[in-house]
Parts: structure tokens; C-alpha cells; sequence
């Protein structure tokens, strides 16, 4: 008896590592398959994509599709995912996501309205003037729909993997701290490749930060590392910034700062303004939790931090509003970059994007929505009219709707009051723990608002849905 049982549990440990290596090879794959959903949202002809990569998108998403299937078999028979609501909305949203996509017309057309002229709207639509109606047009091609179609499965695993399967599957919280190291890892990748190859471009950044020139801050600058541009650059940054302050929440340790730290200086560089307002938001919302949180444990410590932080806030405070109401030679180049971080025109050009979304989902699309990757498709035209050669939606609530309709908002919805149950249940448990990894939630959400980050950005959720199911498992002491 003794014997068997044995062998029962080295078999249940094989199981338990082959789930972890089938996680991991999944997530391994899906990385090169995500790398040309880019390409091809802005990519009118596939036959302009190399017949290699074609081979490559399909065995990525091969190999994803049989290790992400054999894990959730895995997990089913370990009890770990059951035959539960979830699991039904699981199927239910790929299967909607999948129809969106396979029923769009091969052709489609749309009016709109040109608010502003740039060299683009001169280049795709020459002779277009201020408040001309333009018909854009767009082909959608069977490779197209394949393509998206398979994303909108892997996608759709994906979150249904990080908020139902995973919780259950993590016994202990360390885990977060092993994401934490992942990611710390990831940004170092990213920032010394960026030093490697575009060192010349940090010169000229700083040069024009020390003498206020605000057009090539906003215009030229080209910070970008391996990325398509510098505002994912600046996300990704971000994103970095949030887990590690996760990660020093929850063991203390200074290293996670210091590399949060980090992540921010090389922030600065990308300029963009939302990453940068949030992290610095998130950043003192953090400090001065983190004071209060501990303020009779380390007295002196935290009242000298008080002073320091409280007077260099002051000075920064006072500089920038000397700088904006008097105009002054000494303080010029200050008051220059204060106005071109807060431009306009970048929030109003958002809106013109989310007025093409509106004009996307006419005629009963707004149900189910144009499915992932066609609606990006179709809006890349139209946003060009106004001189914007962008496909996001810069909003994470538009670009919900227009890829998956009023269910996919609904389903999001779901996940959100989810979300808050999970978050009042914690609350009671424990209140300082909550405070700190709902953090990152909050920095998504303002994040989301400007910016289009509706699928795997929800992973800063995360961590309060990990510790909801830990506590309901009793498996940690608070």
C-alpha cells in the first residue's frame, strides 16, 4: 500500500511540473505570434508578409493552442478548474470573439469627417480640407480573419488562465515575487538594449530638455528600445514600475524600489506624458502609504522622510507655478516643457479616434463588435484622415467595445465587479495588504482611460484575485 501510494504522488508531481513547463512554453509561443499582430492590423495586403512568417504565426499559435489545451486538461483533472460559470463564459466570449471576426465583409467602407490636416492626410488623401467627408476604404482578407480568429482564442485563454486558473493553481504568494524577478529581468532587457542602440538619441534629449525645446521632446524624440514606438515603451516602463513596488510591498525588500527607481529615470526619456503622470501619481501615493503603514515601527526614519519629501514637493510645486505665471528668462526653459507636457492636442486627437470607433460600429455592430484585430483594421484608415498613423483606440473602454461589442464591455463589467467583491472580502482581512497591491489596479484604470490596454494589462488585477483565493483556502496566515 505504502508502495503505491508512493507512486501515486511522484505521478501527481510529474503532472504538477508538466503543467508548469506547458504554462511556460504556451506563454513562450504566444510572444512571437503577439510580435506580428501589429504588422498586420496596419497591413492592408498579407502578401506583403513574407511567406516565413506566415509559417511562423501559425505554428506559434499552434504550439500555444495544444499547451494551453493539455494544461487546462491537466488542471481539470487535478480539480483545479471545474465546470463552473467561468468556464462556460470562457467558451461563450471565445465563440462571439471568433464570429465577430469571421463575419465581417471582406470589404468595407466609411465616411468621415476630416478635423485636422497633417502631411499624412496630404500623402493618403491628397486635397482633403477642414471639414471635408472622406470615403475610406478597407479590404479584409481571408488570412486576415484567420489570423485574428486565432488571436481572439489565445487572448481569450489567456485571461481566463490569469483570473481562474492560476489563483486556484498558486498555494502560496511567493509566486508574485517570481513574477516580480521575471519582469524585473525583462525591463533590463529592454533598457540596455535601448542604451546599445540609441545611445546618440539620450544626448540629444537631454540637450533639448536643458534648453526647453519642446518640439523635439513631443515630435523628434525617438526613445523607443525594440518597441514600435516610445508611448509602449513608456507602458511597458510602467508596468515595471507597478509590479516592483508589488514586489517591495510584500517582502520589504529595497531592491524592488531601486529597480523601480529605475524604471522611471529611463521613463523620463520616452516622454510619455500619461505613463510618466501615473507613475508619478502611483509613486507618492505609495510613499506616503508606505509612511503611514509604518510610521511607529521606523519613528525617526519616516519623519525625516516626511520633512525631505514634504519640502522638495513644495520646491517643485513653487518652481512650476513661478515658472507659469511669470514667463522669466531664468525660469523659460521650465515653463517650456511644463506646456509641452501638457498639450492639448494630444487628448483632442483622441477623441477624434473615438469618434471613428462610434462611426465603425454603426449598423448593429455595436452588439458583438468588429472582433479583435479587424477593428483595428478598419479604424487605421479612418484615423488617417485626421493625420494620425495609429490603429489603437486610445482607450481601453473603446477599444473593448469596438473589438468585442456591448458583450465584451459586459463581460469586462463582470470582471470588474469581480474584482471589487474580491477586494471588499480582502479589505476585511487584512486592510494594509489590500492598500498595496490594489496600487497597480488603480494605475490601470487611470491608465486605461487615454490609452488602449484592454487584454493583458488586466493582470494588474491580478494579485488581489491571487490573495482572495489564498484566504478562502486559509493557506496563509495574515
Amino acid at each position: 500500500m505504502k508502495k503505491s501510494s508512493a507512486i501515486k504522488e511522484y505521478l501527481k508531481s510529474i503532472k504538477l511540473i508538466a503543467s508548469d513547463y506547458l504554462l511556460a512554453f504556451g506563454f513562450l509561443f504566444f510572444i512571437p505570434f503577439a510580435a506580428f499582430a501589429w504588422k498586420f492590423m496596419v497591413t492592408s495586403d498579407p502578401s506583403q508578409i513574407p511567406f516565413v512568417t506566415v509559417q511562423m504565426i501559425i505554428v506559434c499559435f499552434s504550439i500555444s493552442a495544444f499547451c494551453w489545451g493539455v494544461y487546462l486538461i491537466l488542471e481539470a483533472k487535478a480539480g483545479r478548474v471545474k465546470n463552473n460559470i467561468f468556464v462556460w463564459l470562457w467558451l461563450f466570449f471565445v465563440i462571439i470573439s471568433i464570429v465577430a471576426v469571421v463575419i465581417q465583409s471582406s470589404e468595407s467602407s466609411f465616411l468621415v469627417e476630416c478635423k485636422r490636416v497633417t502631411n499624412l492626410t496630404e500623402k493618403f488623401y491628397p486635397g482633403t480640407e477642414l471639414g471635408s467627408i472622406v470615403s475610406v476604404h478597407q479590404h479584409i482578407s481571408s488570412f486576415h480573419k484567420l489570423f485574428f480568429a486565432m488571436g481572439s482564442v489565445l487572448i481569450t485563454t489567456i485571461f481566463y488562465i490569469i483570473f481562474f486558473v492560476l489563483p486556484k493553481r498558486i498555494t502560496r504568494f511567493e509566486f508574485l515575487s517570481i513574477i516580480c524577478v521575471i519582469v524585473a529581468i525583462f525591463m533590463l532587457i529592454v533598457t540596455i538594449y535601448s542604451y546599445i542602440h540609441e545611445w546618440d538619441e539620450y544626448g540629444l534629449f537631454l540637450k533639448a530638455l536643458s534648453k526647453g525645446d519642446d518640439y523635439y521632446i513631443i515630435s523628434q524624440s525617438s526613445i523607443t528600445s525594440f518597441l514600435v514606438n516610445r508611448v509602449p515603451y513608456g507602458a511597458c516602463l510602467m508596468m515595471g514600475i507597478m509590479f516592483m513596488l508589488l514586489g517591495h510591498h510584500w517582502t520589504h525588500k529595497k531592491i524592488w524600489l531601486v529597480i523601480a527607481v529605475y524604471c522611471y529615470t529611463n521613463m523620463i526619456f520616452t516622454w510619455c506624458k500619461t505613463s510618466l503622470t501615473i507613475s508619478t501619481v502611483i509613486f507618492i501615493l505609495y510613499f506616503v502609504f508606505t509612511i503611514v503603514t509604518s510610521f511607529k515601527k521606523h519613528l525617526i526614519r519616516n519623519l525625516i522622510f516626511s520633512i525631505v519629501f514634504g519640502l522638495v514637493f513644495t520646491s517643485v510645486v513653487s518652481i512650476v507655478l513661478v515658472s507659469v505665471l511669470t514667463k522669466g528668462r531664468f525660469v523659460y526653459q521650465i515653463y517650456n516643457i511644463f506646456v509641452a507636457f501638457t498639450e492639448k492636442s494630444s487628448l483632442i486627437k483622441r477623441t477624434y479616434i473615438w469618434g471613428n470607433i462610434r462611426n465603425e460600429l454603426k449598423g448593429g455592430w455595436i452588439v458583438i463588435g468588429r472582433g479583435f484585430g479587424t477593428h483595428n483594421v478598419l479604424l487605421y484608415p479612418m484615423n488617417l484622415v485626421n493625420g494620425d498613423d495609429v490603429c489603437p483606440s486610445h482607450s481601453t473602454y473603446y477599444g473593448i467595445l469596438g473589438a468585442g461589442g456591448i458583450i465584451n464591455l459586459l463581460g469586462f463589467i463582470g470582471m470588474f465587479v469581480y474584482f471589487v467583491y474580491a477586494f471588499i472580502k480582502c479589505w476585511k482581512v487584512n486592510k494594509v495588504k489590500t492598500i498595496g497591491l490594489s496600487l497597480p489596479v488603480l494605475a490601470y484604470f487611470m491608465y486605461s482611460f487615454t490609452e488602449c490596454i484592454n487584454y493583458l494589462w488586466l493582470v494588474f488585477m491580478f494579485p488581489i484575485i491571487l490573495f482572495y483565493n489564498l484566504i478562502k483556502k486559509e493557506m496563509i496566515k495574515i
